[in-house]
């Protein structure tokens, strides 16, 4: 079903590569998202805890990311973090945990590494990032808007504002768009934690129906054992 195998460290490479620009990380690009992609605007939309087995034995109810698989291609990603801090880290800068050493959100304030949505900025992208306020901050004058969404007990609510926020800036026309949504996390597999979901994400995409879409797990659930998480680059015009 998935065409290969790769790792979440060619997320970065393969992202600036359909700018046209090359970032040196530890990854590599994965030439045919680029042959088919190159040249979109890209909405990354990191799902936390979604896994790849999970994510396939639920995917009668994922009605949105099934289409987009349908459409695009489909990858079982290697991760190298059980934890969300350095998981995003590694998608982002296409580097292990041992190598960029952001564990926790502070770390970030160390690091010599750019990210990638720091790296297009600095290339004359429009760069956005969406998520809980405490990592969005990081990014503060490091990239063209950053979107804090305050933390809460209620991750319905806070994923509720991630999605609204996303909605919003479309109309800035903006070329990467980073987010991160919690409820599966939270909340687990329950049928209608994922149906309410799913209505969530077909809004999105809809609404982002003529950008790349590219969709990843941070991690599988901490109870699982998996060590691969889905990777989806999807269009649905």
């Amino acid at each position: 079903m998935y065409s290969k195998v790769v790792t979440q460290l060619d997320i970065a490479p393969t992202i600036a590569k359909i700018y046209n620009l090359d970032y040196h990380c530890e990854g590599k690009v994965i030439n045919e998202v680029v042959n088919k992609y190159k040249g979109y605007k890209v909405i990354l939309l990191i799902i936390d805890a979604l896994g790849f087995s999970q994510l396939l034995n639920n995917l009668k109810y994922f009605t949105s990311i099934n289409l987009l698989i349908r459409k695009g291609l489909f990858y079982k990603c290697l991760i190298y973090a059980r934890y969300t801090t350095p998981a995003i880290a590694t998608i982002l800068c296409g580097r292990k945990p041992e190598i960029h050493r952001i564990y926790k959100t502070g770390d970030v304030y160390k690091t010599y590494i750019t990210s990638i949505p720091e790296y297009l900025y600095d290339h004359g992208f429009k760069t956005t990032v969406i998520m809980e306020a405490e990592g969005a901050l990081t990014f503060t004058n490091k990239v063209y808007k950053v979107i804090p969404v305050s933390n809460r007990d209620n991750i319905i609510e806070f994923d509720d504002e991630i999605i609204n926020a996303l909605l919003k800036i479309y109309v800035e026309n903006i070329d990467l768009i980073v987010a991160h949504i919690r409820t599966l996390d939270k909340y687990g597999y329950n049928r209608n934690i994922i149906l309410n979901l799913d209505e969530k994400l077909n809004m999105v995409f809809n609404q982002y129906a003529d950008r790349l879409l590219i969709i990843c797990g941070d991690h599988p659930p901490h109870n699982s054992k998996d060590k691969y998480v889905p990777l989806i680059f999807s269009s649905l015009i």
